[in-house]
């Protein structure tokens, strides 16, 4: 066994494993690592080598000189360090081996502490421990694809509504755009109208048979009921115009007012 003294080591409160007592040098964590690499019997093993390649942190060492000091493979040293990681001495049971935790690494803490129980109490072999580990999995995947089929039904209703929204502000829009389209229409031939007759001379009322003032005076009149229409015409533009920018429909490279 290695010497706790002179490694620098705590009581682990009978929790398989090490704990060490302050920051830890290269070589006193070198030093620890050639004791461990003397105890591979022993049956707190994967634990202590976990731990003490924990305390390497990627400071003091690497996983691959770890692998080096004790023998071990680069890939068994990782598999020792994630245990170790996630297992803290006091989550770690006395009659469950290493390779028991090593099954239930991967699984919801809630799991892993109930298949730990169990095993605890039940003398649990490794081969029944990873078909429980597998069935909480197939379970876990499941829920889990039950949840995202569920996320993407709300997803899709979700999408199906904005789209019958967005089509039927479109149809508003459209409708909206026709009834301006016709109302444009039955000013301009308003207009048509009243400037026909305003230069037909074989019209009694219009222009063309006034002279001096009264075809002057004629004119203005006929002039200020363009620019009326002209206004109207231009609030009903601008009233299509920001409906298209609302609907989102707008092209912003035509001018909707250019044939006024």
């Amino acid at each position: 066994m290695t010497d706790r003294a002179d490694l620098r080591l705590v009581d682990t409160a009978g929790a398989p494993g090490l704990v060490f007592a302050g920051e830890l040098s290269h070589a006193d964590w070198r030093d620890i690592g050639l004791g461990l690499a003397r105890e591979r019997c022993d049956s707190a093993f994967e634990w202590r080598i976990g731990d003490w390649a924990v305390a390497a942190s990627g400071v003091i060492s690497t996983l691959a000189e770890a692998a080096g000091i004790v023998g071990e493979s680069e890939g068994n040293i990782r598999k020792f360090v994630s245990v170790a990681r996630v297992f803290q001495p006091v989550r770690r049971r006395t009659n469950v081996s290493f390779h028991l935790h090593l099954e239930v690494v991967a699984l919801p803490e809630v799991e892993q502490e109930r298949l730990l129980d169990l095993a605890s109490a039940e003398h649990w072999t490794r081969a029944l421990m990873r078909e429980e580990a597998r069935d909480v999995r197939r379970r876990t995947n499941v829920s889990d694809l039950a949840g995202e089929n569920a996320r993407l039904k709300r997803d899709l209703a979700a999408a199906r509504a904005d789209r019958d929204t967005a089509r039927a502000a479109l149809r508003a829009t459209e409708a909206r755009t026709k009834d301006a389209i016709g109302e444009i229409g039955r000013v301009w031939h308003e207009i048509d109208q009243v400037t026909a007759a305003f230069f037909d001379p074989d019209n009694p009322a219009g222009a063309a048979a006034l002279h001096g003032n009264a075809r002057a005076k004629a004119a203005t009149r006929l002039k200020k009921r363009l620019e009326a229409r002209v206004a109207e015409i231009n609030t009903i533009a601008a009233r299509i115009e920001a409906r298209l920018v609302a609907s989102g429909a707008a092209d912003t490279g035509a001018d909707t007012r250019g044939d006024r």
